[in-house]
């Protein structure tokens, strides 16, 4: 299995022959680390109008901690994958290390996407370099049912009904979409 590893640079505003690059944030991620303590699989859905996260901390298979989170049910489930990742990130504890397992490759991709105008997803990124060294991550495919994957999935719904309440801004597009609709005179 390789192991991508990316230099950690975080640097803003820099202007090359009048193009202004602005938020660049390169991760030093490593795909799997050898080592790790805990094993982290995260998780995020829309069931209804109910936006959910969660995070289950396994050791050996055994559950260590879980957080569920609800978000608004106008945040998306990509701001819900990534806020998962995060706390995922965060959940680092005394220079533990941890493996996280996602089952979307386009959560890491956007983490490890050069650029972004998305402060969100910065500072998600931002979470990882913290945890520089600490942290490994890896995608298992959706369609392959492994017991993490498939806790996390059961925490996420349960989230729906008992999850701690998540505020974290809503994407622009949604933002976008209501400033269009006032203007254009339509009512909510």
């Amino acid at each position: 299995m390789s192991q991508e590893r990316l230099v950690g640079l975080v640097t803003t505003s820099i202007d090359m022959q009048n193009t202004d690059i602005e938020n660049i944030i390169i991760l030093n991620l490593n795909e799997k680390l050898d080592d790790n303590l805990f094993e982290v699989y995260t998780d995020g859905s829309k069931i209804a109008v109910c936006v959910v996260s969660s995070v289950c901390i396994l050791k050996e298979e055994i559950q260590i901690e879980i957080f569920s989170f609800k978000l608004d049910s106008h945040n998306t489930v990509f701001q819900a994958e990534l806020t998962a990742l995060g706390d995922a990130a965060v959940a680092v504890k005394t220079n533990n290390k941890i493996n996280i397992f996602i089952d979307s490759r386009s959560f890491i991709d956007a983490l490890r996407s050069h650029r972004t105008n998305s402060k969100f997803i910065n500072s998600i990124k931002e979470k990882f370099c913290l945890a520089e060294g600490l942290v490994g991550l890896t995608w298992e495919g959706a369609h392959v049912r492994f017991p993490g994957n498939e806790l996390a999935d059961h925490f996420a719904k349960l989230a729906c009904i008992d999850g701690k309440i998540m505020d974290i801004p809503l994407p622009y597009s949604f933002v976008k979409f209501q400033l269009n609709k006032k203007n254009d005179g339509g009512v909510e």
